[in-house]
């Protein structure tokens, strides 16, 4: 999975909206002009995260609409995704362009998209240099080997992710620093804190606080039950001993997991409201600064971290441990692996009018130019460059820890989610990093008390724990998020009604009666089998087997 190093989180659901498109005007290939005519695309975001205010109102997209002539325009859809994709696809009334995630096939098949190849080639020389050597990932398939999707994310490296358990600092210091190894020893941790404080500025002291939403369950029950116990995580897959591509909650030791989490509610440790509250409520009570343990990930703690510092709450800030299971086993650090395919970013339809302005619009956001301006801001407001040095300045840099509301203001990192971008160390050709957010920068925004607990643990910066504590696990089949679900139909019926039975069973398991639970896990099993699981695993097991094979004769 790839590692999105100090990213904002980003919010997004569902998005089709009508809208105009202008005249399109000659260009030259490598940039489009600003005194080109104004042009809107109407976009759809089946599967990612993003969302039209953190695009529309900020300061960057501004000058982006200014520097291309392009507007994006972005609305949220309910419902059930196989459905209404059928509906999208027997109208043929789409969008100029789709991010469809790993529902791309419903579409292909549909024959909704067009080949982006000669499109590139004319008008994406950014596009190109970007991709680098793994433009040929971009291929669709062996049989049809065009390119139709630009692929999201980072598009050299696949690294580790910053996802763990998150403990209060005034929890660590009140308790002398205790090891934090172990689930065990998180557990101990939590429980010792509420015992001496039953309430938090005159709130009831929150224990592990979890969230039973779509995205909030992925994200803070099932990747908290990868990661610790041994694997990296890969959306809803991982590689058994046979080489199967199978849903990981199928794992042993992810039983052992949910079996804490039941232990951990019937000890009174584990927040009651975890499977009601929606993603505000949770958000808020963190906030509050009543809850002492997360099971989140790094880059969406950014949000409640900044405005824990604004409200001089600094003690209430948490440290990142990469916990696990049972004590002696590594936390996984993912092997670089390479960009790992084209089918999670965006595509354009047939439909789409201006399909080369749209290209010219990607290729500038592939710029230096277009990088430096979405990682960096603007010159003069979020950064400066003295003697060939791109710095940011210091004011801002505080600003985007301490004030919840000016990334997105700004802008930053709005498009760093699902579009192509370069990440980690990458640096344009004045030698600069592409990305702002270096160690040096990261430290220097902590705050006394996270500087302190950082201290006393030996580490410089949460991330060093992860690096230092983390073996090595090799993803034999690249990042299996990014993998295709099969065309048919049948067998996105059968995903969706075991994504269904998953959240539903986990839910029920950690509620139960402990003595019941062995039961209630053998039945959940049994279950997952009959709606269809073995048989889906069987043709995503192909899927990832011919990617890999194609990947690796041309490579």
């Amino acid at each position: 999975m790839a590692v999105r190093r100090f990213a904002a989180g980003l919010l997004c659901a569902f998005l089709l909206l009508p809208a105009g498109c202008g005249q399109a005007q000659e260009t030259k290939d490598q940039q489009p002009k600003g005194e080109q005519e104004p042009v809107t695309f109407r976009v759809l975001c089946i599967d990612g995260a993003w969302s039209q205010n953190q695009i529309s109102d900020s300061d960057i997209n501004l000058v982006l609409e200014e520097k291309t002539g392009v507007t994006l325009e972005i609305e949220y859809m309910a419902g059930e995704i196989s459905d209404r994709l059928q509906l999208l696809t027997a109208s043929r009334d789409y969008p100029d362009v789709i991010n469809a995630g790993v529902y791309h096939n419903i579409l292909y098949q549909a024959g909704a998209y067009l080949p982006l190849d000669e499109l590139i080639e004319k008008y994406g020389p950014n596009i190109q240099k970007m991709y680098g050597d793994m433009y040929y990932r971009l291929k669709w398939s062996k049989e049809d080997p065009k390119i139709y999707t630009l692929g999201a994310g980072d598009t050299q490296t696949e690294e580790l992710t910053l996802h763990g358990f998150q403990l209060q600092n005034a929890a660590a210091r009140q308790l002398g620093y205790p090891e934090m190894d172990t689930l065990a020893d998180f557990e101990a941790a939590i429980r010792s804190y509420m015992e001496q404080y039953p309430k938090i500025y005159g709130l009831d002291t929150v224990g592990l606080s979890l969230l039973f939403d779509e995205q909030g369950f992925e994200r803070t029950v099932m990747e908290p039950a990868v990661v610790s116990t041994g694997l990296p995580y890969q959306g809803d897959w991982y590689v058994d001993q046979n080489n199967m591509v199978r849903f990981h909650i199928q794992r042993d030791e992810e039983k052992e997991y949910i079996r804490w989490l039941n232990h951990m509610y019937h000890e009174g440790l584990l927040d009651p409201e975890s499977f009601v509250q929606n993603q505000n409520f949770y958000t808020k009570k963190i906030c509050s600064g009543q809850v002492l343990g997360l099971a989140e990930d790094y880059d969406w703690m950014q949000y409640p971290h900044s405005v824990l510092r604004s409200l001089g709450m600094d003690t209430r800030t948490y440290g990142f441990y990469p916990l696990t299971l049972e004590e002696g086993e590594t936390y996984a650090k993912v092997e670089k692996t390479g960009f790992s395919g084209g089918n999670m970013g965006f595509a354009v339809t047939t439909t789409c009018r201006e399909p080369e302005r749209f290209i010219q619009f990607v290729d500038y956001l592939c710029s230096d130019e277009g990088q430096i301006l979405l990682n960096w801001g603007i010159e003069g407001q979020q950064y400066q460059v003295e003697n060939g040095v791109r710095t940011v300045i210091g004011s801002v840099w505080q600003k985007f820890y301490m004030d919840p509301t000016y990334r997105q203001q700004v802008g930053m990192d709005a498009y760093s989610e699902i579009w192509p971008s370069y990440r980690g160390s990458s640096a344009d050709e004045s030698g600069n990093l592409y990305s702002p957010h270096t160690k040096e920068l990261t430290i220097e925004s902590y705050s006394r008390v996270e500087k302190e607990v950082l201290e006393h643990y030996g580490f410089d910066c949460w991330e060093d724990l992860y690096w230092s504590d983390s073996g090595e696990y090799s993803l034999r089949f690249s990042d299996l998020s990014t993998l295709q679900l099969p065309m048919e139909r049948e067998y996105q019926k059968i995903y969706q009604a075991c994504k269904e039975l998953i959240r539903e069973s986990i839910k029920d398991l950690i509620l139960m009666d402990t003595s019941q639970f062995d039961a209630g896990w053998e039945e959940f099993m049994e279950e997952l089998g009959q709606r269809g699981a073995p048989q889906l695993e069987i043709k995503m097991t192909q899927q990832a087997r011919n990617r890999l094979n194609r990947w690796e004769k041309e490579a």
